[in-house]
């Protein structure tokens, strides 16, 4: 569990596009 949210979270800080 805790690897998806730190991979969601790279991804998110990487791409901010993709969180919205």
């Amino acid at each position: 569990m805790c690897f998806s949210q730190n991979r969601l979270r790279m991804l998110g800080l990487y791409r901010p596009e993709l969180k919205l």
